[in-house]
């Protein structure tokens, strides 16, 4: 998807986007953990049940979190921004820094344009 050549400022600028993109998915993840943990405390889940669903959350959150951030290189850095866009996890003022070009490139991979 990326055929953008990102100046080196811009390329700091995406990987602290990314980066801003990736801990707040993190803590989205934990929440999620941390309400299954609640519904155990709370009793309304068994032991086995608690564990198992908490160890599949845990689990498929992993696969999601390596299938978007491993292996990241700068030929993928608007990629994986436009995604976290579309996702909800960047906001468009976010990318503000981005030249007009670039900008508009990333508003419409994302569909937000």
């Amino acid at each position: 998807m990326s055929d953008l050549n990102l100046t080196k400022a811009e390329k700091k600028l995406a990987r602290e986007i990314i980066e801003k993109g990736l801990q707040r998915e993190y803590i989205a993840g934990l929440k999620e953990s941390a309400e299954i943990i609640k519904q155990w405390e709370q009793n309304n889940l068994e032991n086995r049940e608690a564990y198992g669903k908490l160890y599949q959350h845990v689990r498929n959150y992993d696969k999601h979190i390596s299938l978007r951030y491993n292996y990241v290189t700068g030929s993928k850095y608007l990629d994986v921004i436009a995604v976290q866009m579309k996702d909800g996890i960047i906001a468009p003022e976010e990318i503000e820094g981005f030249r007009p070009e670039t900008k508009e490139t990333l508003m419409r991979w994302s569909g937000l344009l």
